[in-house]
């Protein structure tokens, strides 16, 4: 009967499952009216944060109000039918890319101009942010644009990929090296390298061995 039903075009079968009877059954009108809505709500989001990946993957199942289990087979199911994509902790409709206005984008290739021209002393978090907007940097940061290493500083990605293999490059030949080698290594500022070498420290690419930074156990991946 229940195949039948399927066959009608009376009732779906969502999520994932290898055997005819695995996932959950819907009525079809309630599935696409639950489509309906939770493409709204997506289009509503993407609107008014045109720089955000996507809706909050828990924000979004409250918002349809629906339980986890029933909330997986929907976002399986959409996602099968290239409604929508996840990213991490993140729900978009599948045609989506955030998007910056023409203010923002010249906002933002000024900054990036600023940042570039700095090198490896960078302005602050503070000060991109007082810039840009919150909105704005953040979306920097999720594109990889910026590499945020600590609450005060962040790198263009350029520049924090050559600090890190410059880093790693002077710890191979020389073994170790303390904050004023590397700091002195690249011509900044200690403040800017102790973020960067805390940073490092956390992702196990070096290792503080007292007052000196060697290779850790992830250097070959940074």
């Amino acid at each position: 009967m229940v195949a039948e039903l399927i066959a009608a075009g009376r009732l779906r079968r969502i999520g994932a499952g290898s055997s005819a009877s695995d996932g959950l059954l819907v009525e079809s009108e309630a599935w696409r009216r639950l489509t309906t809505r939770a493409r709204q709500v997506l289009e509503e989001y993407h609107h008014g944060f045109p720089l955000r990946s996507g809706v909050p993957r828990e924000e979004l199942k409250s918002r349809l109000r629906l339980e986890s289990k029933v909330y997986l087979a929907c976002l399986h199911s959409w996602g099968l039918e290239g409604q929508v994509r996840e990213g991490p902790g993140f729900v978009a409709l599948a045609s989506f890319r955030p998007s910056p206005s023409a203010s923002q984008q010249a906002a933002i290739e000024r900054m990036m101009g600023q940042i570039a021209a700095a090198g490896f002393s960078p302005p602050s978090v503070k000060d991109m942010i007082d810039t840009l907007g919150e909105e704005v940097y953040a979306y920097l940061v999720a594109s990889g644009a910026l590499v945020v290493v600590s609450p005060e500083v962040a790198f263009g990605a350029e520049a924090y990929g050559r600090l890190v293999s410059g880093t790693l490059e002077l710890l191979a030949r020389e073994g170790q090296a303390t904050v004023a080698r590397i700091r002195d290594q690249f011509d900044t500022s200690r403040k800017y390298i102790l973020a960067l070498l805390e940073h490092l420290d956390s992702r196990g690419i070096t290792v503080r061995d007292g007052d000196v930074r060697r290779p850790g156990p992830q250097a070959g991946r940074g």
